[in-house]
């Protein structure tokens, strides 16, 4: 797919941020410098973010309020820290290292994830790692989380009517339940809507990640479908680009317990973060410099803001802020 490009470069602000967005704001974190990009302004301001100092933060869906989740890159505790307020709580410590340089000869894509399932103020509030096929929980004063290994890896999580799903296997929906120290997951859509002819791209092979979210009383799943990567130089090594190919959404039908596509999404837009995280919002004020009918969405190691156009399947990018290296950033959005 070819992507244009809108050169469009976010300019810094000079007046005082106050965190009120009506939209998702894309943090940008390198070292010790953080950046919150605004899209209705087009510009970027610049933050603290010193009490986050050697600490890993874990992409995941739905970063409201400023919460994130946080590693200590040598104990390995875990946090929660609010991006506006500074608070931290503290968790208790992971067996799973979320924090880990990416490898350069790794062909797959990194699954790692963090979900909050609330404000932490919220003492029902759950939350949730998610590594590969581990799974570690903990709620909100909890001494300890606890794993559970299983046979096909958590992608995504979000709320609906008061419950929580998840996403497995790209297209797998289930509802998650927390009971005593145990987690349950109950089948409610096992239902494939992707089949590809391998042999048809013979230096390729197609990767998903798959994104659930919550949205005008729906389950919407957004599958970000890859071409691959190509072979260069060495017939065993692997570039590390991932061209994305498409992107589909879907609605969940519970009663039919199938996925059905829509081929719109009309005065919406959609926010897709690197691992899990995901936002939908409605796109009413035409003044918002926010495109209705298109998913926003950021890349691995990427300082780049791509927008998929759901009308026409075209993608522009965006350079937020031009100064950011790719090596060592943390891009993710937040609310």
């Amino acid at each position: 797919m070819e992507i244009t490009s809108s050169n469009s470069e976010g300019k810094l602000c000079h007046h005082p941020y106050f965190p009120a967005p009506q939209q998702p704001l894309l943090f940008f974190r390198q070292n010790e410098n953080g950046m919150l990009y605004n899209i209705t302004e087009q510009c970027y301001h610049k933050i603290d973010t010193s009490f986050m100092d050697n600490k890993y933060v874990i992409s995941g869906g739905a970063n409201r309020d400023g919460w994130m989740v946080v590693q200590d890159c040598d104990t390995q505790g875990v946090a929660l820290a609010n991006l506006y307020s500074h608070e931290m709580v503290q968790l208790p410590k992971s067996e799973i290292c979320m924090y880990r340089r990416p490898d350069p000869d790794d062909c797959l894509l990194r699954r790692n994830f963090a979900y909050i399932s609330s404000n932490p103020r919220d003492p029902n509030c759950y939350v949730v790692l998610a590594d590969f096929n581990k799974t570690m929980f903990c709620k909100i004063g909890d001494t300890e989380f606890k794993m559970k290994t299983l046979e096909e890896e958590l992608e995504s999580m979000t709320n609906f009517n008061g419950e929580m799903y998840g996403l497995m296997n790209t297209t797998t929906l289930v509802r998650v339940q927390f009971i005593g120290g145990d987690v349950r997951f109950h089948e409610m859509i096992n239902d494939d809507k992707f089949t590809y002819n391998p042999s048809s791209r013979p230096k390729y092979f197609l990767q998903m990640r798959g994104y659930i979210t919550e949205s005008c009383g729906e389950i919407l799943l957004v599958a970000k479908i890859y071409l691959g990567l190509t072979t260069f130089n060495h017939p065993n090594h692997y570039s590390s680009y991932y061209p994305v190919e498409k992107i589909r959404v879907f609605k969940a039908d519970l009663c039919a317990r199938k996925w059905v596509e829509m081929k719109s999404i009309g005065e919406r837009t959609i926010f897709l973060g690197c691992h899990g995280g995901i936002f939908c919002i409605n796109t009413n004020d035409k003044n918002s410099g926010v495109r209705a009918n298109c998913i926003y969405f950021l890349e691995d190691d990427d300082r780049n803001m791509y927008v998929f156009d759901l009308e026409d399947n075209s993608v522009s990018l965006n350079l937020p802020c031009s100064h950011v290296r790719k090596r060592e950033l943390t891009s993710l959005w937040m609310l």
